[in-house]
C-alpha cells in the first residue's frame, strides 16, 4: 500500500509538528516513512539553477512554477521525485498547498 500525507495550513501553524508525530508514530510501526517539505523542493531547484536561498527567491520561484504549471505543482514535483528516488514508501508532505 502507498500512503500520502499531505499536511497544509498556514507559516508557524504546527504543520511540522505534526510531521515530526507521524514520522515518530511510523518508525514506532517499523514502517520506512520519508518526510518531505515542499520548500526542500523549491531549494532544490535553486540549488539546481545556482540561485541564492533566501525568503524572496523561494516565495519568488514557487510563484514562478505555479504561474507556469499550475497550482499543486510542487506537491507533484516531490510525489515525481520520490518515486524515482525512493520506490515507494509512506510519505508525509509538510506545507502543501492550499
Amino acid at each position: 500500500m502507498i500512503l500520502y500525507v499531505g499536511l497544509t495550513g498556514l507559516p508557524a501553524s504546527g504543520k511540522g509538528t505534526v510531521a515530526d508525530i507521524l514520522e515518530e508514530w511510523a518508525n514506532q510501526l517499523s514502517v520506512r516513512c520519508f518526510r518531505y517539505s515542499l520548500s526542500d523542493e523549491i531549494r532544490y531547484r535553486l540549488r539546481e539553477e545556482g540561485i541564492p536561498i533566501s525568503r524572496q527567491s523561494l516565495t519568488q520561484h514557487a510563484n514562478d512554477l505555479r504561474k507556469a504549471y499550475g497550482s499543486g505543482v510542487l506537491a507533484r514535483f516531490v510525489v515525481h521525485r520520490m518515486h524515482q528516488e525512493i520506490q515507494f514508501p509512506p510519505l508525509i508532505m509538510d506545507g502543501v498547498e492550499q
